[in-house]
């Protein structure tokens, strides 16, 4: 969220409404997208115990489609004062909240390489 929030300060705006609905969407968007990285380490991002789950799949679009339609009706955005925000402010919201999942994957990664190398070691 902090990366979002200097990244849209520096190269978007300095715009305070903005901002803060910047971090409001990195936010909501980083939890919506920590669901891939809570299987185990041996399992796939998108195909593991948690995503095989249809059930979480429709919580995962209910949610993203309710964060998007507040932003995109005027009632809703006006009733939780929100502010319209730019293109490139969504793009640095989103991709600052996938973060974390790419980090927590690269983590898993090299956890499993580790454990393998220290296997194979082991049995030799």
């Amino acid at each position: 969220v902090l990366l979002a929030i200097f990244m849209c300060r520096f190269y978007v705006t300095s715009d305070v409404l903005v901002i803060n609905n910047v971090a409001f969407i990195t936010l909501a968007s980083c939890q919506l997208f920590h669901v891939f990285n809570m299987s185990s380490l041996q399992s796939g991002m998108i195909w593991n115990e948690v995503t095989k789950n249809k059930f979480v799949w429709i919580a995962l679009l209910l949610c993203f489609f309710l964060l998007i339609v507040v932003y995109f009706f005027a009632q809703s955005r006006n009733a939780l004062h929100l502010d319209v925000i730019p293109m490139e402010a969504w793009l640095i919201a989103v991709l600052s909240s996938m973060l974390p999942l790419i980090l927590v994957q690269l983590y898993k990664l090299v956890s499993v390489k580790k454990i393998e190398l220290k296997h194979s070691k082991n049995s030799n």
